[in-house]
């Protein structure tokens, strides 16, 4: 199913309306016409020139069961809640998707999905994009990928090195230390070790990657006993919260062996869920009132002391805002294509996208909420009655035109 030709806005008008809503004002330019939606960085909110960028992306961590960010008791994330405690912590923080492969889209390509669109690994990446890591070593950054899961998974790794990635890993190439009851996917705590141990072989500054595993659905087989922190009793709650309490020792390992490194006090760490949880969170969730917020609402944070002061930010983001945001932090003034804002944009007029496998989309801005299911509303005309129902119609037609005619990055860029 394509929808792009049932939006009958005229594209340039559908381009204009994305401009007028995407732009930094006097931040940023467009600096290509040829290229409408990429910009241009002009001034900088934060100096952080030549530091460490290091994004750890949490597969599945749930903000109703984290303290730092629900207000709750569970005690199954102490080491990220002492992180977060002297971090930037961002309370209205979107993924922009359902699945891990678009959490990867939109951290690394900074692009949403929109119906009629391919995945990365299935087409997307014959059209030019982003490609945060390419970037960053184009101005001399050393890098690395690990994930916990399997090199297939997704085909992550070997896109990994199409992003532009010097090396990349996966669970076949993680070592065991510890007797696990066999699980599908990779374990956080050698994944952890793993990483860190190839993160010391990097020159500086570098970019490093790594994507969690051990806190994907099913949850009820306890993962190692000695890191158990409910009894086990079968149920997908207690097991998740067992997952959760051993990834975050897991992080917290890596904390204590970082903290020790010369590089640690000059690395930005930016964390923040694929996705919310299956099952035991989303729209089974109790801490956040609305739908749209118990299925897309995440925890995310910055964590960089010599940089920033510790806060609790309420400003509307998403992962679309993380590549503007290191490019704001890092001081790069190299032309880039992304549907967010640098979390430190003074501009007040932010908003994120959403989209449920392309089929149910939204959009959220500071007037409110906008949905739209295309599904249900195929062959029905469109209404185009107020303002935020024609951005989300002109964000989906403006995406899928720019992909498709090649023009939403321009790839000589990067090359």
């Amino acid at each position: 199913m394509t929808i792009h030709n049932e939006i009958d806005i005229p594209f340039q008008e559908a381009l204009e309306t994305v401009k007028d809503n995407l732009l930094d004002s006097y931040e940023e330019v467009f600096p290509n016409e040829d290229y409408p939606l990429m910009r241009q960085r002009l001034t900088f909110n934060a100096n952080g020139k030549n530091y460490n960028v290091i994004i750890i992306l949490l597969e599945s961590w749930q903000k109703d069961y984290i303290d730092s960010f629900s207000g709750s008791s569970y005690g199954v994330t102490p080491n990220f809640d002492a992180i977060a405690k002297h971090s930037i912590i961002f309370d209205n923080f979107y993924a922009n998707g359902q699945r891990s492969i678009m959490g990867l889209m939109s951290v690394f390509f900074s692009l949403p999905y929109v119906q009629g669109m391919s995945y990365i690994g299935l087409g997307l990446e014959n059209s030019g994009q982003i490609r945060l890591p390419a970037m960053l070593a184009k101005i001399g950054y050393d890098n690395v990928y690990v994930q916990g899961d399997t090199r297939e998974s997704d085909n992550a790794v070997a896109l990994a090195y199409y992003l532009g990635f010097k090396e990349a890993y996966g669970k076949q190439d993680i070592p065991l230390h510890h007797n696990y009851e066999r699980i599908n996917k990779g374990y956080d705590l050698e994944g952890f070790e793993f990483f860190f141990e190839k993160i010391r072989l990097l020159k500086n500054p570098f970019f490093a990657f790594y994507f969690t595993t051990t806190t994907h659905i099913p949850y009820a087989k306890t993962v190692l006993k000695e890191l158990e922190k409910y009894p086990q009793d079968g149920t997908e709650k207690t097991g998740y919260l067992n997952r959760l309490y051993y990834s975050d020792y897991s992080l917290g390992e890596f904390f204590n062996k970082a903290k020790k490194e010369k590089w640690f006090n000059n690395t930005i760490f930016i964390m923040c869920a694929d996705h919310q949880a299956y099952g035991v969170g989303g729209i089974n969730g109790s801490l956040e009132k609305t739908k749209v917020d118990r299925t897309f609402k995440i925890p995310a944070l910055i964590y960089c002391p010599s940089l920033f002061k510790p806060e609790k930010s309420k400003i509307l983001a998403s992962q679309f805002d993380i590549v503007p945001t290191i490019i704001d932090i890092l001081n790069i003034n190299i032309p880039y294509s992304s549907l967010g804002k640098s979390l430190f944009s003074k501009d007040k007029n932010r908003f994120v996208f959403l989209s449920y496998e392309g089929e149910q989309v939204y959009l959220i801005n500071n007037s409110g909420i906008f949905e739209y299911d295309w599904k249900v509303g195929l062959n029905k005309k469109l209404n185009y009655s107020n303002n935020n129902e024609r951005f989300l119609f002109s964000i989906e037609k403006s995406v899928y035109n720019l992909v498709a005619q090649d023009k939403w990055y321009d790839r000589k860029i990067l090359n």
